[in-house]
């Protein structure tokens, strides 16, 4: 009876603590997408190094990419983010990964990202998706983005 107890708090210690859905990095996310699929030549900002890292994704960037028509960008709503940006010569790859203050914050994120990818499709003929995974907000631009999209969702689904 006692182990039969054991096992049933080790269950349950096991269940809340996959139950409580820590949020995974941005960067840690990005580097398993480019690991899993290489996706060519390009560069790499994340916004949780330091002030002065060349790789950091700083405000200027993110409101160039991610502001609406009206100049709002939500940048209050994103408590860290990670991007890749790279093409070739016909080919727009960019993976974008937000982790949300929330699951509201993460609805403002989204609907940023869904700009972005309109913008993406009229401009450069791709066909980008934005995905959302409780608080963490993925755009994907790749030619191929089906591997991706089952890594994540097997890593944040």
């Amino acid at each position: 009876m006692r182990r039969l107890f054991t096992l049933f708090i080790l269950l349950s210690l096991c269940l809340f603590s996959c139950a409580r859905g820590e949020q995974i990095p941005p960067r840690a996310i990005l580097d398993r997408i480019l690991s899993a699929s290489p996706a060519g030549c390009g560069i790499i900002r994340d916004s949780s190094l330091p002030e002065g890292d060349p790789e950091r994704l700083d405000p200027l960037l993110f409101r160039a990419l991610y502001a609406r028509a009206d100049g709002s960008d939500d940048l209050e709503d994103v408590s860290a983010a990670a991007l890749f940006l790279g093409s070739s010569a016909s080919v727009h790859r960019e993976i974008a990964v937000f982790a949300c203050r929330g699951r509201e914050s993460a609805r403002e994120v989204a609907s940023l990202c869904r700009d972005r990818a309109e913008l993406i499709r009229q401009t450069l003929g791709s066909d980008p998706m934005v995905l959302v995974y409780r608080s963490t907000v993925v755009l994907l631009a790749l030619p191929d983005p089906a591997p991706t999209v089952a890594l994540l969702d097997r890593l944040l689904g």
